[in-house]
């Protein structure tokens, strides 16, 4: 069968069902060139297509997908920042010098139309942007985001922000660095909650309610010291209270006061005592945090359990980890057990490959594909034909697409996507 180069290829990858990238002849430079061209002249056409008309649509989050992932982060000119565009506009944004970084915040906006999903797609392409391209010794300046984008926001886009302070916590790595930055933001804030302007009020609140949760969960990892299970919210918070007033929690509790009196007042503070508790537990508490793994009803607090135990479970707890990864059917325990399974275990996920939740087993096989040795999966790949479509289809391209196109190695939560465009991707069995 004969190799496809830039246009010829392209066409079929964007149109064809199954298996592609083994036709594809490698040169990248020729189908970033045919990239750009599709991509003009869609634009040029002048033809936006509506929400209804999918294959439109997805075609054209393909082409710029693929724009994202294989131009290098060095290359702005191939780049046109469309104003509806949020995949084009981030691509474009993330690849701008720092000098020039108040484009973002200058970029117009779609009209402030409520619940409008095309404005709130376009602020966060653009501050995910301007997070992307702040540089490693300016990392500071990102906890200063609400002041530099607060006359771009609305009071209805408060609920769709992404969490910028999770984009400082994720890039500053050093545990010991990022604690007074974080406490000196979380006072900030906290001074700004009784601001006259509601928009800032409920971005300062938000702001601060991240913060603090970073914090304690640093605190708790350096201090580990987990205690018995509580089985009431009184006695969650109680315990709360005395472990907030220990001397290394101290200085957070007297910064984040105001907030948990709040969230108390709200009946909302047992969701921090809860993720406290959890986090308390270091690598010698693991087997007692599983124990008490199926009490935990809330999604969330649920969740956060099995994220906590993805670190600390030892590597050879896997029969412990299949027991309550069969438990239940909630996809956060494929996407915990993922993330925690040494890849000497690999061959253990295909059991879960045609689970009957889609998402479920899009996960076991995607983290098959990262974790498997090259060699099986080219074994793999001479039986393809007896595969499901959506599995060759990742097999192909984890086998034969440039590095920046192949899938992930976990399929995260829907929401997870939604609240960050750079998880989304097109060629998957969500479309998205």
């Amino acid at each position: 069968m004969s190799q496809l180069n830039g246009s010829s290829f392209l066409e079929r990858l964007l149109e064809t069902e199954g298996p592609i990238w083994y036709r594809w002849d490698g040169n990248t430079s020729a189908l970033l060139n045919a990239l750009v061209s599709a991509t003009k002249n869609e634009s040029a056409s002048g033809h936006v297509p509506e929400n209804r008309d999918h294959e439109a649509n997805l075609r054209r989050r393909r082409l710029l997908w693929l724009m994202d992932r294989l131009t290098p982060a060095s290359s702005l000119a191939s780049f046109e920042p469309y104003s509806t565009e949020e995949l084009a506009i981030y691509g474009w944004g993330r690849r701008l010098p720092p000098a020039r970084r108040n484009e973002l915040t200058n970029f117009p906006i779609p009209p402030d139309t409520r619940g409008d999903w095309g404005r709130r797609m376009v602020i966060q392409a653009l501050m995910l942007a301007w997070c992307d391209t702040c540089p490693n010794d300016r990392l500071k300046s990102i906890l200063d985001w609400a002041h530099i984008w607060r006359p771009t926001l609305k009071q209805h886009d408060i609920c769709w922000l992404h969490d910028i302070e999770e984009e400082f916590y994720r890039r500053s790595t050093d545990i010991h660095q990022r604690y007074q930055p974080m406490l000196a933001s979380l006072r900030k804030n906290m001074a700004l909650v009784n601001d006259p302007d509601e928009t800032m009020r409920e971005i300062a609140l938000g702001c601060a309610f991240s913060l603090l949760m970073h914090l304690l969960r640093d605190v708790a990892l350096q201090n580990p010291a987990a205690v018995p299970f509580h089985t009431t919210a009184e006695q969650y918070r109680a315990w709360m209270d005395e472990t907030l007033s220990s001397a290394p929690f101290r200085e957070i509790a007297e910064a984040g006061q105001q907030l948990l009196k709040f969230r108390r007042e709200r009946n909302s503070d047992e969701y921090v005592a809860r993720s406290l508790w959890i986090w308390l537990h270091g690598r010698s508490d693991w087997e007692q945090l599983y124990s008490v793994s199926g009490m935990f009803r809330d999604d969330w607090i649920a969740g956060r359990v099995l994220d906590r135990l993805a670190e600390i479970a030892p590597e050879d707890a896997l029969e412990t980890w299949g027991t309550l990864v069969t438990w239940d059917t909630d996809e956060a325990r494929i996407r915990a057990f993922c993330r925690w399974l040494p890849a000497k275990y690999a061959e253990v996920l295909r059991e879960h490959f045609n689970h009957p939740e889609r998402d479920w087993g899009a996960c076991a096989y995607q983290n098959y594909l990262s974790k498997a040795e090259e060699r099986i999966l080219r074994l793999l790949w001479r039986h393809v034909s007896d595969l499901p479509q959506w599995q060759a289809e990742l097999l192909d391209r984890r086998l034969f697409a440039p590095e920046g196109a192949r899938p992930a190695a976990i399929v995260e939560d829907i929401q997870e996507v939604e609240g960050d465009l750079r998880l989304q991707d097109p060629f998957n069995h969500r479309s998205y």
